[in-house]
């Protein structure tokens, strides 16, 4: 795998310098967030651009893999589901075969803790309490990084917030809840919890 770019990063506290970073691989994201395993080396640079001689190799470069460490923590939202690494991914297909048909999952990561919403309206979502009475909305979102590969072999990287949302009709009938699952692309973490009000009041993508 030849060189795909150049990447600078500004380490913390800032003032300190950046670090520039090799990115190669199928993989390498161009702009925004790219797998870990896509860095090969970086060096560091002063303030001033110049370089201080510390460098790293990436012990981790190569193919990426799987993480769903973020979904082991027993305080996860998504421990209402029995596995939830098995039920993120499973939304991920369903998203994807949706956007492209015949596409294959070939890893995918859980980048940040995911937020869970419950309630009847805007005006009470609130994270789930699963000692009280159901509530009519329930939903997920769960910040992603996703490598798909086309029927035609091509690569490609996806990352956003995978939100997936329930809700139950006022009235029974023949489908008494009603399941919806999309993707937000290039949506930051930070903004999960609130793109995830706005599906559960305006669900989309129903399954």
């Amino acid at each position: 795998m030849g060189l795909f770019g150049l990447r600078r990063r500004t380490p913390e506290p800032a003032g300190e310098g950046s670090w520039i970073y090799e990115i190669s691989g199928e993989y390498a994201g161009e702009d925004g967030w790219t797998p870990n395993e896509t860095i090969r080396r970086g060096w560091k640079v002063d303030h001033r651009g110049r370089e201080t001689g510390e460098t790293f190799d990436n012990p981790h470069y190569g193919p990426p893999k799987d993480n769903f460490d973020r979904l082991a923590d027993p305080d996860c939202p998504l421990h209402m589901f029995d596995d939830p690494s098995a039920t993120v991914r499973a939304w991920t297909e369903v998203v994807l075969q949706r956007l492209v048909p015949g596409v294959t999952v070939e890893w995918l990561k859980v980048l940040a803790e995911p937020v869970a919403l419950a309630g009847e309206d805007p005006a009470s979502f609130a994270p789930p309490d699963f000692a009280g009475p159901p509530p009519s909305r329930i939903g997920a979102a769960v910040p992603v990084g996703v490598g798909v590969r086309r029927q035609d072999g091509v690569a490609v990287l996806l990352w956003g917030v995978l939100l997936w949302a329930a809700v139950t009709a006022p009235e029974p009938g023949p489908e008494p809840t009603e399941v919806y699952i999309t993707l937000v692309p290039r949506l930051e973490a930070e903004q999960a919890g609130a793109r995830l009000r706005v599906h559960l009041s305006k669900p989309e993508g129903r399954v």
